[in-house]
């Protein structure tokens, strides 16, 4: 019985992933972000390596690309608290508190309890908002859904209120680049 071609490139896909977290574990940043960007290649989608990928950029200072990575990574697994928790983090390091709250409000809206440091620092933060003063759509975006969802569409429009033009490209670009 032979392999199906799917199941060859889901295989490839999750030896290069187990590599680049190897990779990444012992301190080989490059070649792990290589790994990283070649499973983008084959499945841009693919949560983990996008949230591999954001944390990296944020490690090496690269905010921007930091925060595009850590939002596909949400919006391909809504459910994932680390990566809410990571896009707070990205975002509080910038000193965009504002979107902070909102993405803190935004996840509460959808039932995640988020803990931690960075939820302290935004809830104790003036004029914290209240789920219901940040209105968003009943459910997270879907990946068979064929337009941007609500809350990329709301952090491009933040990005672009803050003047933010370095995250507005990178949010801009992968839009497009999905959404064409």
């Amino acid at each position: 019985m032979s392999a199906m071609p799917g199941d060859t490139s889901a295989s490839l896909i999750e030896e290069a992933f187990n590599s680049a977290v190897t990779h990444y574990r012992n301190g080989q940043f490059e070649m792990a972000e290589q790994l990283f960007r070649a499973i983008l290649e084959l499945e841009p989608n693919h949560a983990n390596a996008n949230y591999n990928l954001g944390l990296l950029a944020a490690h090496f200072k690269r905010m921007p690309e930091a925060l595009g990575f850590l939002n596909k990574a949400l919006m391909a697994a809504p459910h994932e608290t680390s990566f809410w928790l990571s896009y707070l983090e990205a975002l509080a390091s910038i000193g965009d508190i504002d979107t902070a709250r909102q993405t803190l409000a935004l996840s509460r809206q959808h039932g995640l309890a988020l803990q931690g440091p960075v939820v302290t620092q935004i809830d104790a933060s003036p004029n914290a908002p209240t789920v219901a003063s940040v209105p968003v759509a009943a459910t997270m975006p879907q990946s068979a859904v064929a337009h941007p969802s609500d809350i990329e569409l709301r952090t491009v429009n933040i990005a672009f209120q803050r003047k933010n033009f370095a995250l507005l490209e990178v949010l801009g670009r992968d839009i497009t680049q999905r959404y064409p």
